[in-house]
């Protein structure tokens, strides 16, 4: 996940696969929610990006101690009214399915 500014930031969800670009809106309790903006590359076939959301959150980020919480919730399929990708990403997966992921900053240089 790299974010760029306070609100803008680009995910990737799968290696080889899925990278999107979010936008991120602070909660007044300092938990940020992440929202889907648009689809940079995509080799996923699954998902119908016409009928993503991008007025539901796709996760929910908050930070203890240094370490970046990420709850992640999917994509919201507004035809099946209901959220899709939700363990599929591989940060998911390497999280084994726990709700609560956890990453920690990397600066490359």
């Amino acid at each position: 996940m790299e974010i760029y500014s306070s609100d803008e930031a680009k995910i990737n969800i799968n290696d080889n696969n899925l990278y999107i670009s979010a936008h991120l809106v602070e909660d007044p309790d300092g938990k940020s929610k992440v929202f889907y903006r648009d689809v940079i590359e995509s080799m996923n076939d699954v998902i119908n990006w016409a009928d993503i959301s991008q007025s539901k959150p796709i996760a929910e980020l908050s930070t203890k101690n240094g370490i970046l919480h990420v709850s992640w919730k999917g994509f919201y399929d507004t035809k099946k009214k209901s959220y899709v990708w939700k363990t599929e990403p591989d940060f998911v997966v390497a999280s084994d399915g726990r709700g609560d992921i956890k990453m920690k900053k990397c600066n490359f240089q």
